[in-house]
């Protein structure tokens, strides 16, 4: 799979141990704070709270840690 240029890639993984295990989820994008927050809340249906990095990074300006006020696309294939 090609990625392209001005996105950034996170990929996650279900597992058996994860809340909703969906097999390999790919999120794309070019804010990662909004994608490793989807991932972690969204696809792993996990708080957010227990993330810091997250909420630093958003406090500083390098991401939107809201990825529901993002625009956003699902996609199955």
């Amino acid at each position: 799979m090609t990625l392209p240029r001005d996105a950034s890639a996170c990929a996650v993984a279900g597992k058996s141990t994860d809340k909703k295990p969906t097999g390999q989820n790919r999120v794309y994008g070019t804010d990662m704070i909004s994608v490793d927050a989807y991932g972690y809340s969204h696809l792993l249906e996990r708080d957010l709270a227990e993330l810091t990095y997250l909420h630093k990074a958003n406090e500083r300006g390098l991401g939107n840690i809201n990825w529901k006020d993002t625009l956003y696309k699902e996609v199955t294939v």
